[in-house]
Protein backbone atom coordinates (compact mmCIF):
# COMPACT_ATOMS: atom_id res chain seq x y z
CA UNK A 1 0.00 0.00 0.00
CA UNK A 2 0.88 3.75 -0.85
CA UNK A 3 -0.66 6.74 0.64
CA UNK A 4 0.51 10.21 -0.09
CA UNK A 5 -0.10 12.83 2.25
CA UNK A 6 0.96 16.46 2.52
CA UNK A 7 4.30 15.69 4.52
CA UNK A 8 4.42 12.21 4.33
CA UNK A 9 4.74 8.84 2.74
CA UNK A 10 3.28 5.94 3.65
CA UNK A 11 4.88 2.65 2.35
CA UNK A 12 4.97 -0.91 3.28
CA UNK A 13 7.68 -2.00 5.64
CA UNK A 14 10.90 -3.04 4.11
CA UNK A 15 14.05 -4.91 5.40
CA UNK A 16 16.13 -1.72 4.52
CA UNK A 17 14.05 0.00 7.40
CA UNK A 18 16.11 -2.56 9.98
CA UNK A 19 17.94 0.55 11.37
CA UNK A 20 15.62 3.15 11.92
CA UNK A 21 12.99 0.54 13.22
CA UNK A 22 16.22 -0.60 15.44
CA UNK A 23 16.67 2.99 16.87
CA UNK A 24 12.20 3.17 16.92
CA UNK A 25 11.81 -0.29 19.08
CA UNK A 26 14.42 0.86 22.08
CA UNK A 27 13.65 4.38 22.41
CA UNK A 28 12.64 5.01 25.31
CA UNK A 29 8.98 5.98 24.55
CA UNK A 30 8.36 2.88 23.15
CA UNK A 31 9.56 1.34 25.24
CA UNK A 32 7.88 2.89 28.12
CA UNK A 33 3.84 3.23 26.33
CA UNK A 34 4.15 0.06 24.04
CA UNK A 35 6.74 -2.26 25.62
CA UNK A 36 10.19 -3.87 25.57
CA UNK A 37 10.31 -5.95 22.33
CA UNK A 38 13.90 -7.15 23.20
CA UNK A 39 15.20 -6.57 19.64
CA UNK A 40 18.60 -5.81 19.99
CA UNK A 41 19.79 -6.31 16.73
CA UNK A 42 19.49 -5.26 12.77
CA UNK A 43 18.68 -9.19 12.17
CA UNK A 44 16.11 -9.56 14.63
CA UNK A 45 14.04 -6.63 13.38
CA UNK A 46 14.27 -8.39 9.89
CA UNK A 47 12.65 -11.64 11.54
CA UNK A 48 10.13 -9.48 13.54
CA UNK A 49 9.22 -7.65 9.93
CA UNK A 50 8.84 -11.28 8.40
CA UNK A 51 6.92 -12.76 11.42
CA UNK A 52 4.67 -10.03 11.63
CA UNK A 53 3.99 -10.30 7.72
CA UNK A 54 3.41 -13.73 8.00
CA UNK A 55 2.88 -15.69 11.06
CA UNK A 56 1.87 -13.07 14.12
CA UNK A 57 -1.33 -11.50 12.93
CA UNK A 58 -3.54 -11.50 9.60
CA UNK A 59 -2.02 -8.54 8.72
CA UNK A 60 -3.68 -5.76 6.76
CA UNK A 61 -0.36 -3.76 7.08
CA UNK A 62 2.54 -2.91 8.84
CA UNK A 63 4.03 0.52 7.11
CA UNK A 64 6.93 3.04 7.53
CA UNK A 65 5.91 6.79 7.81
CA UNK A 66 8.57 8.77 5.20
CA UNK A 67 9.42 12.47 5.24
CA UNK A 68 8.11 13.52 1.57
CA UNK A 69 10.99 16.14 1.51
CA UNK A 70 14.05 14.23 2.75
CA UNK A 71 12.80 10.53 2.78
CA UNK A 72 14.09 10.38 6.42
CA UNK A 73 11.94 7.24 8.32
CA UNK A 74 10.07 9.62 11.29
CA UNK A 75 7.93 6.47 12.46
CA UNK A 76 5.71 3.59 12.08
CA UNK A 77 1.59 2.98 11.57
CA UNK A 78 -0.09 -0.38 11.40
CA UNK A 79 -3.26 -1.93 10.53
CA UNK A 80 -4.04 -4.94 11.97
CA UNK A 81 -6.39 -7.91 13.07
CA UNK A 82 -5.37 -8.87 16.35
CA UNK A 83 -7.73 -12.60 16.96
CA UNK A 84 -8.42 -10.77 20.99
CA UNK A 85 -9.78 -7.38 19.18
CA UNK A 86 -13.60 -7.48 18.53
CA UNK A 87 -12.33 -5.04 15.40
CA UNK A 88 -9.15 -4.30 13.21
CA UNK A 89 -6.49 -2.20 15.37
CA UNK A 90 -4.38 0.71 14.42
CA UNK A 91 -1.39 1.75 15.71
CA UNK A 92 1.05 4.28 15.61
CA UNK A 93 4.91 5.21 17.25
CA UNK A 94 7.34 7.60 16.17
CA UNK A 95 11.06 8.73 16.75
CA UNK A 96 11.09 11.19 20.23
CA UNK A 97 12.73 13.91 17.46
CA UNK A 98 9.48 13.87 15.60
CA UNK A 99 7.16 14.01 18.35
CA UNK A 100 4.65 17.12 18.26
CA UNK A 101 5.21 17.46 15.06
CA UNK A 102 1.62 16.87 13.55
CA UNK A 103 3.12 13.65 11.70
CA UNK A 104 1.42 11.14 14.19
CA UNK A 105 -2.06 12.64 12.98
CA UNK A 106 -1.52 13.15 9.58
CA UNK A 107 -0.86 9.45 9.08
CA UNK A 108 -3.06 8.09 11.33
CA UNK A 109 -5.72 10.70 9.68
CA UNK A 110 -5.07 9.47 6.68
CA UNK A 111 -4.86 5.62 7.52
CA UNK A 112 -8.26 6.22 8.94
CA UNK A 113 -9.59 7.77 5.86
CA UNK A 114 -8.35 5.01 3.85
CA UNK A 115 -10.07 2.61 6.15
CA UNK A 116 -13.15 4.01 6.00
CA UNK A 117 -13.12 4.22 2.06
CA UNK A 118 -12.20 0.21 2.20
CA UNK A 119 -15.63 0.22 3.74
CA UNK A 120 -14.98 -0.41 7.69
CA UNK A 121 -17.68 0.58 10.16
CA UNK A 122 -15.11 0.18 13.35
CA UNK A 123 -11.89 0.24 13.87
CA UNK A 124 -9.86 0.07 17.72
CA UNK A 125 -6.91 1.15 18.81
CA UNK A 126 -5.53 0.56 22.32
CA UNK A 127 -2.96 2.66 24.14
CA UNK A 128 -1.16 2.74 27.92
CA UNK A 129 -3.31 4.43 29.85
CA UNK A 130 -0.49 7.02 31.16
CA UNK A 131 0.31 7.60 27.29
CA UNK A 132 -1.27 10.73 27.53
CA UNK A 133 -0.15 11.97 24.02
CA UNK A 134 -1.54 9.36 21.99
CA UNK A 135 -5.05 9.31 24.15
CA UNK A 136 -5.69 13.04 22.72
CA UNK A 137 -4.62 11.85 20.00
CA UNK A 138 -6.75 9.31 19.53
CA UNK A 139 -9.91 11.38 20.51
CA UNK A 140 -8.45 14.05 18.45
CA UNK A 141 -9.24 11.58 15.35
CA UNK A 142 -12.93 11.19 16.93
CA UNK A 143 -12.00 7.70 18.87
CA UNK A 144 -13.80 7.49 21.86
CA UNK A 145 -12.91 5.58 25.74
CA UNK A 146 -14.39 2.00 25.32
CA UNK A 147 -12.84 0.18 28.25
CA UNK A 148 -10.17 -1.79 29.70
CA UNK A 149 -8.33 -4.35 27.86
CA UNK A 150 -5.08 -6.62 28.59
CA UNK A 151 -3.07 -7.94 25.35
CA UNK A 152 -2.00 -11.80 25.37
CA UNK A 153 0.13 -12.56 27.17
CA UNK A 154 0.47 -9.69 29.40
CA UNK A 155 -0.86 -8.60 32.79
CA UNK A 156 -1.15 -5.29 32.34
CA UNK A 157 -4.51 -3.38 31.62
CA UNK A 158 -4.69 -0.90 28.37
CA UNK A 159 -7.30 1.58 27.91
CA UNK A 160 -9.07 0.48 24.69
CA UNK A 161 -10.75 3.36 22.29
CA UNK A 162 -13.23 3.13 19.13
CA UNK A 163 -13.75 4.75 16.10
CA UNK A 164 -17.38 3.91 14.63
CA UNK A 165 -18.00 5.32 11.39
CA UNK A 166 -21.44 6.84 11.03
CA UNK A 167 -23.36 7.10 8.34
Amino acid sequence: MLLLGERITVRDMQESDADFMLALLNSPGFIDNIGDRNIRTKQQVIDKIHQVYTLEYPVYGLFTVVNNQTNEPLGTVSYLKRDHLSHDDIGFAFLPQHFGQGYAFETSKLLLDHVINQGKTCVVAVVNPTNVASIKLLEKLGFIYAGKTTMPGETSLISKYSFNISD
